[in-house]
């Protein structure tokens, strides 16, 4: 387990002087839960590790502590100069997967 990431949700809870109830509830776990990630026993969830890179408006790489500088998510967000919007389900999926393949069949027959 990462004492870091326990350390970095410590302190962004500091920073905008939230109980552990508080952030608990924030992100729909316990306050057990919390004192876990804190004291680095217990790794929050990607569903709540997104919770909390949204609520607290850095990256996840900091919260992970792959970096020690928390961008904020709005800065990176609006420097993307493009980035893939991934489908949010099985059937989105297969939609475009079929348009994206029936455009390639296109180009493929087309006739010069």
């Amino acid at each position: 387990m990462s004492t870091i990431t326990g350390e970095r949700i410590s302190y962004l809870r500091y920073e905008k002087d939230l109980t552990r109830d508080e952030l608990s509830k924030i992100i729909n776990v316990s306050k057990r839960t919390i004192v876990a990630y804190e004291q680095g026993t217990r790794e929050p969830s990607l569903k709540t590790l997104r919770l909390l890179v949204e609520y607290f408006n850095v990256s996840a790489d900091y919260i992970l502590g792959y970096t020690n500088k928390p961008y904020c998510l709005d800065t990176i967000l609006k420097e993307e100069k493009s980035f893939i919007i991934l489908p949010k389900t099985i059937q989105e999926s297969q939609t475009k997967y079929n348009s994206i393949n029936d455009y390639i069949s296109f180009i493929a027959n087309k006739e010069d």
